[in-house]
């Protein structure tokens, strides 16, 4: 933007410094603007009077300083006339002194006949009157009376002309001393008049500054403070209405205070009541977290005291199993990082009332840029261990408790994959008890089921670890072999196999004796899916069991092979 310059940008500049000043000036207080308001209204009103007796003072003057300069030369032409007829001048030269020593005139003189030679002219001397007014006001004034001309004559000759100036001097002594009369009277009368206002409006307005020590009062949060009723009925009116009004504010306040010690205890007896931990994580601007709140049963489930928590922020994370602790953190990182809802089910420190836990939490951003975690935490071992006693019974065999038919199916996938990875071979037997069924008959499904148990046990001490024995239905087993080499040790395993099963078993007092026909398909030589390999094995069970039982049997293509 250019800069001002010149009368323009000079006015500008000192109009911006006077209007701060001004509304400085007619800033404050009712009572000191309505000073202002009287004070600047009287000053008109004051330049106005003062003007106007200016104006009749010097109309006064005027008229009469026309009557004495009348006056005057009308006593003084006769002197001069007869000065001048007999040409003393010494006289005439006299009278016009004694007149201008009177000091009402600033010019006197006596022309000649032709009215251009002065033939005598007054001298002031000492006592001409000085005005005792400022140059400043005189320069105002500028106050000049018109030169009187007066012809000195006899008969039809002329002698001469009088000329006579009056002075302002007098009127502007007269006029500035009547100024300082009017200016201190005004003074006096603005005095008084502020005097008067002041004590008026002091009475006025403190019902006004009752009433605002009152809102201040309460606004500052004391609920019983109350305006003063004032005589005067407005304010009256007004200090009345904001009585009723706090009236009304504190009666909401004290039912709100109410319901809301009602909600909070019925919030706190639903935390205690809950079997959840509930808590809020406050994680700052600035970095760094904070316990806002932890509930009684939060801490019980982890066992730990509150202090402790709002001491150390970090101080629940002891509790967390350390091979849970990774995915924890993992989780809450990106959690924190997305603001995204934190869901974790993890096992506690070993030794813990609680082994697993489950923590959910939801973020709240905060207007001062901190994110508040409002979370949930509850005991889980209970669901965990009946998760765990489903699947034992979704997967395994009831009465052994050996992999069922189900978890076999995907135990066969598992090994198909790890023999392609490995390139080895994976064993498929299916077993088949010989003189199960005449125990079972004989003795009872107990010793049936007794001599199941038994069996099962042999054939899990009998695998390696890697292996998998499972019963699928009846007296019927099936053996997975992984990790074979192309060679005939597995056969020597399961003739070693045969020999444990065939040993007696005692049943009470009973001593049951069975033996057992396998049937064995090898993989990748027989190229098939889980189910045709379990068909191809029954297979050769049964060729097993035609042969004489107690024996084994490959299926005819993997033994070509």
């Amino acid at each position: 933007m250019p800069r001002l310059r010149g009368c323009h940008g000079k006015r500008l500049r000192q109009r911006s410094q006077v209007l701060p000043g001004f509304r400085a000036m007619i800033s404050g207080s009712l009572q000191h603007r309505l000073f202002v308001v009287v004070f600047v209204a009287a000053i008109p009103v004051f330049l106005a009077h003062v003007a106007t007796q200016i104006i009749s003072d010097i109309n006064t003057a005027r008229q009469r300083t026309d009557r004495v300069t009348e006056d005057i030369a009308a006593a003084a032409i006769p002197v001069l006339k007869t000065a001048l007829i007999v040409g003393d001048l010494a006289t005439a030269q006299e009278t016009l002194d004694n007149i201008m020593h009177r000091g009402q005139f600033s010019r006197m003189a006596l022309y000649g006949p032709d009215g251009r030679n002065i033939i005598a002219e007054g001298r002031a001397g000492s006592s001409v009157a000085e005005t005792a007014a400022p140059l400043w006001f005189q320069s105002m004034m500028s106050i000049r009376f018109p030169a009187r001309y007066f012809p000195i004559e006899a008969g039809k000759m002329k002698y001469g002309t009088m000329v006579i100036e009056s002075s302002s001097g007098f009127l502007v002594a007269d006029i500035w001393r009547r100024f300082l009369t009017a200016s201190m009277l005004w003074l006096l009368t603005i005095s008084a008049a502020l005097f008067l206002l002041k004590r008026f409006l002091g009475k006025s307005l403190k019902p006004l500054e009752d009433l605002a020590a009152a809102a201040h009062c309460f606004g500052n949060g004391n609920m019983n403070c109350r305006a003063t009723v004032s005589d005067v009925p407005e304010l009256a009116e007004t200090a009345v209405a904001f009585n009723s009004m706090a009236e009304r504010l504190q009666d909401a306040r004290t039912q709100l205070e109410q319901r809301i010690g009602d909600a909070m205890r019925e919030l706190d007896s639903l935390i205690t009541r809950i079997p959840a931990g509930v808590y809020k994580l406050r994680m700052l601007a600035g970095g760094g977290m904070r316990y806002d709140f932890v509930s009684p049963h939060w801490c019980e489930l982890l066992e730990i005291d509150a202090a402790a928590v709002y001491a150390d922020p970090e101080a629940p994370l002891s509790r967390i199993h350390p091979d849970d602790l990774g995915s924890f953190i993992h989780l809450s990182d990106l959690a924190r990082r997305s603001r995204i809802p934190f869901i974790w089910e993890g096992r506690l420190r070993p030794g813990m009332r609680a082994t697993w836990l489950h923590i959910e939490s939801v973020p709240n951003v905060l207007e001062s840029g901190d994110i508040l975690w409002d979370g949930i935490q509850y005991d889980i071992s209970a669901n965990k261990e009946n998760e765990a006693k489903l699947d034992r019974i979704a997967h395994f065999d009831a009465l052994t408790g050996v992999p069922n038919r189900l978890l076999l199916t995907d135990r066969m996938q598992q090994a198909i994959a790890q023999t392609q990875r490995m390139g080895t071979v994976l064993a498929v037997c299916y077993l088949d008890l010989d003189g199960f069924k005449p125990i079972n008959d004989t003795l009872g499904h107990q010793a049936g089921d007794a001599l199941l148990i038994e069996i099962a046990r042999r054939l899990r001490s009998a695998i390696r670890s890697g292996d998998t024995v499972a019963r699928i239905g009846g007296d019927e087993f099936v053996l997975l072999l992984v990790g074979l080499e192309p060679t005939d040790e597995y056969k020597m395993a399961l003739e070693r196999i045969l020999i444990q099963i065939s040993e007696p078993v005692q049943i009470g007092s009973n001593t049951a004796t069975v033996s057992a026909s396998i049937g064995i398909t090898l993989y990748p030589a027989d190229n098939s899916d889980p189910d045709l390999l379990l068909r191809h094995a029954d297979q050769a069970m049964y060729q097993a069991k035609q042969a004489g039982r107690n024996r084994l049997r490959f299926f005819e293509d993997s033994a070509q092979n």
